[in-house]
């Protein structure tokens, strides 16, 4: 066992070596099946598996062991709030350490939401932010379990565990009632209908031209995209 010096969570690295989905708050009992730890793990299990990434605490032939950890929750040492899914230092890290490292292949960009969804729908000129957004309302709600990056999708936040004001109602905003926060959501709400009109739902957008690749029986909406450009954003 190795408990973290900053984060108040534990790791156990008997399981299978990497120590990763096994990160759990003090008191959790191994093996009681926290959805969270299942993600991770299948996680890193396609890390390894599809882009020959080195995520072991173990040191192996040419690959020094991997300074970082994967937890379910992480606490903001500053405010003690939760943080939600984090990384974790294993060891010190000094100035210029290699802390991650991604192949290409595994990223969602424009190029492979184009590949994915034909540049027919995705022109070379759309924004990159709409063209991986688009890509992954197909990978989630349409492809969902067939995904290639189930695993990756698994893994991000929904937005009711960040809470964005965006994403609020008028009775919900209401409380904030003299803030300029409120004409600011406001904003960023028209803007994202405007590109949800202009890109997926009205007349001339995805779900009508190619409802093969947004079929409208899986009810994507305005509310999707909110959901995606937040992860994308944040």
């Amino acid at each position: 066992m190795v408990q973290s010096s900053r984060r108040e969570y534990w790791y156990d690295s008997r399981s299978n070596g990497t120590g990763y989905e096994n990160a759990r708050p003090p008191g959790k009992r191994k093996g009681e099946g926290d959805p969270k730890i299942t993600a991770n793990g299948n996680l890193i299990k396609w890390l390894e598996e599809e882009g020959d990434v080195y995520l072991r605490e173990e040191s192996s032939w040419g690959e020094a062991p991997h300074p970082m950890a994967i937890s379910t929750e992480t606490k903001d040492e500053i405010t003690n709030e939760s943080s939600g899914r984090g990384l974790l230092a294993r060891k010190d890290i000094n100035d210029g350490d290699e802390l991650l490292r991604c192949p290409i292949e595994l990223c969602l960009t424009k190029a492979s939401a184009r590949k994915a969804l034909g540049k027919d729908a995705l022109p070379a000129e759309i924004n990159e932010y709409l063209a991986i957004a688009c890509q992954l309302i197909h990978e989630k709600y349409v492809l969902g379990d067939k995904s290639f990056w189930k695993p990756y999708i698994g893994v991000l936040p929904e937005v009711d565990e960040v809470n964005p004001t965006f994403t609020w109602s008028d009775e919900d905003l209401d409380f904030l009632i003299g803030s300029p926060i409120i004409a600011a959501t406001k904003s960023l709400q028209m803007k994202l209908q405007r590109e949800y009109d202009a890109l997926l739902g009205g007349e001339n957008g995805l779900i009508k031209r190619f409802p093969e690749r947004f079929p409208e029986e899986v009810l994507i909406c305005i509310h999707d995209l909110v959901y995606i450009l937040f992860i994308i954003i944040c």
